[in-house]
């Protein structure tokens, strides 16, 4: 606010509001932004306070280290007079941009006004600065979004199961995507089965694997939220009648389930867990999953199973996956699966299409990478750079990892790590050459 009121009531002017005391930086380097957008500097800080000591300014005021980073780089391109000496324009262009990007920051005061600069030079005092990767690297894909949430609105009001199959190459965000039910499906008083497949693990343990998970967290209270009790209440009640006689056989593949049932188990006798026994056990493996699914599944408590990564799938898992989504007697059930195309040697698809037309809704959604703007806010974010002085560097990353996702944020981790983008303490503002990253292979 002192620095604002400073520039818009013509006290002290430029000079007296820039840091005298910021190293000086390169004619080709960049600061909070684009390319030459720094603040002169000359000297050090101590010398600055002292000028300002000199001015009649009373003690040295410290509290820019208090501002977040966001605005001082707004503030630092208001404020800079640097030309650019590559001809490019290096400040806000029209009030509407600065307009635009004090919105954003008032909108979303948790994702761009969190980090200060005195957090930046403690992340520096320890050696190492560390980025702010959000948790979900979730960006674009609103359309794609919309989709993956109609479709459970419709498990959710009409009861009639919906399997959303999302397909791309690696590092699209298809996890990301998906992950985002999450919170609408807690509103709702639901609850996710999640299993990743990979080529490290039995493909047909991954099912049991999650499930197993799923009843671990039903048992330790508090974790699965405050409808957990009634939910344990409804599960010890439902699965014995829906399973029968076959309950003892399936808590020798999920031990949580035996803790889940407890005094309800009686006098069952266990079975050793073998799902590779015969033919006939597949059979009887496909009767009882799609039986559990339906006991757990219900209009109170809607489940979503997600299966992540289908592609490292072996064909008899696969082909009891698409019982369980097929079963016309589970209804209350999102099923999200997800997989690679280039690593479909399974056919996957071919199951999926399948499933269509057995008459199970499906929707199809194939991910390819994310558009420029995407990445502009992907890059604002975690710099906390206004969105409209990093379009330079945000397109420069946008060419050179054609718009994965994955790879833009292993970029931005690269450039920081190799000093090619390095917060200056005095400017107190992000640098960076964008010639030399264009460069950069």
């Amino acid at each position: 606010g002192r620095v604002l009121n400073a520039i818009f009531d013509g006290e002290g002017g430029h000079n007296d509001i820039s840091s005298n005391g910021a190293e000086e930086s390169s004619d080709d380097t960049t600061s909070g932004g684009e390319e030459g957008n720094s603040i002169n500097s000359e000297g050090s800080e101590e010398e600055g306070q002292h000028q300002a000591k000199k001015r009649g300014k009373g003690h040295p005021q410290n509290y820019v280290e208090d501002l977040p980073l966001y605005l001082t780089c707004l503030v630092s391109s208001l404020i800079s007079t640097t030309s650019n000496p590559t001809g490019c324009k290096n400040q806000y262009e029209t009030p509407r941009q600065v307009l635009q990007d004090l919105r954003a920051a008032y909108e979303r005061p948790d994702v761009y006004l969190a980090k200060c600069c005195s957090d930046v030079r403690n992340d520096r005092s320890r050696g190492r600065l560390q980025l702010q990767i959000p948790p979900d690297n979730f960006y674009g894909r609103r359309s794609e979004l919309s989709l993956v949430l109609h479709s459970l609105d419709t498990v959710l009001r009409f009861g009639q199961p919906v399997m959303v199959s999302v397909s791309g190459y690696a590092g699209t965000g298809k996890t990301t995507l998906l992950n985002q039910i999450k919170e609408p499906l807690s509103a709702a008083k639901g609850y996710m089965i999640r299993g990743k497949f990979d080529k490290t693990t039995s493909p047909n343990t991954v099912i049991f694997s999650a499930l197993d998970a799923f009843f671990a967290a039903i048992n330790h209270r508090g974790m699965m939220g405050n409808n957990s009790e009634d939910f344990r209440t409804e599960l010890k009640r439902s699965i014995p009648e829906s399973v029968g006689c076959w309950l003892g056989l399936l808590t020798s593949a999920m031990p949580s389930l035996r803790a889940l049932m407890g005094e309800e188990m009686g006098d069952e006798t266990d079975v050793e867990f073998d799902i590779e026994e015969t033919t006939v056990s597949h059979q009887r493996w496909k009767f009882l999953l799609c039986k559990l699914i339906n006991a757990l599944s219900s209009k109170s408590h809607p489940i979503v199973l997600y299966l992540d990564d289908l592609h490292w799938c072996d064909e008899v898992t696969l082909d009891m996956i698409q019982t369980v989504i097929m079963d016309p007697d589970i209804r209350y059930c999102l099923f999200l699966v997800s997989y690679r195309i280039n690593a479909d040697e399974l056919g996957v698809k071919k199951k999926l299409d399948t499933v269509q037309t057995q008459g199970v809704r499906r929707v199809s959604l194939k991910l390819s990478c994310i558009e420029k703007e995407s990445v502009a806010s992907l890059v604002s974010e975690i710099l906390c750079i206004p969105p409209s002085l990093c379009r330079t560097l945000s397109t420069v990353i946008h060419n050179k990892t054609g718009g994965l996702i994955l790879f833009c944020i292993q970029m931005l981790k690269s450039l920081v790590e190799e000093d090619m983008i390095k917060f200056n303490l005095n400017t107190r503002t992000w640098q960076y050459n964008v010639n030399d990253i264009r460069q950069k292979k």
